[in-house]
């Protein structure tokens, strides 16, 4: 959707219900427990930052994110 030449409607999808499909075991995850892994914040909560940060505004622009994946959002 940003980087490619050509919009492939296709490959646009795919990534599309992707990026959903992690957000929603992301959400599950932090549903359950504050942060990812141990008990504390750690590299792989961080990492998480700028990758959702960018999913939200290419993949998931159309998607209400904090309604529909509000441990994520939080």
């Amino acid at each position: 959707m940003k980087f490619h030449s050509e919009q492939v409607p296709s490959a646009i999808e795919r990534y599309q219900k992707e990026t959903q499909r992690v957000f929603s075991v992301l959400d599950g995850v932090l549903e359950k427990q504050e942060w990812l892994v141990g008990g504390k914040c750690t590299i792989a909560d961080i990492s998480f930052v700028p990758w959702n940060r960018f999913a939200i505004s290419v993949s998931l622009k159309d998607v209400d994110v904090e309604k529909e994946y509000p441990h994520v959002w939080a």
